[in-house]
């Protein structure tokens, strides 16, 4: 949960998770669930009870400089981002990330 005493501003608010792995994504009943499996395993990456408006996407860095002298798999990005948030009261969401 994000709260302030006073109202507050932000243009931008983001949160990147990065992997190397195979990706599936679903949402059921407004919670996204996100699955990244490897041979070394899996991780899940749960978002939900969110009181704001969320930008999902998923990066793939290739050759830009987030990827750039990688060996092996090319990193995925899952980015949540938040634009132009007024913080009256609270902000609040759910981050679960779970190994499977």
């Amino acid at each position: 949960m994000l709260s302030h005493k006073k109202a507050q501003k932000y243009k931008k608010e983001r949160l990147d998770v990065e992997v190397r792995s195979e990706l599936s994504s679903e949402a059921t009943n407004g919670v996204r669930v996100d699955r990244f499996s490897s041979a070394k395993g899996a991780l899940e990456v749960r978002l939900s009870d969110v009181n704001f408006a969320v930008r999902t996407s998923i990066l793939a860095s290739g050759d830009s400089a987030l990827g750039r002298g990688v060996h092996g798999s090319i990193p995925l990005h899952l980015i949540f981002e938040a634009e132009n948030l007024k913080i009256e009261k609270s902000l609040k969401y759910k981050l679960v990330l779970r190994e499977i």
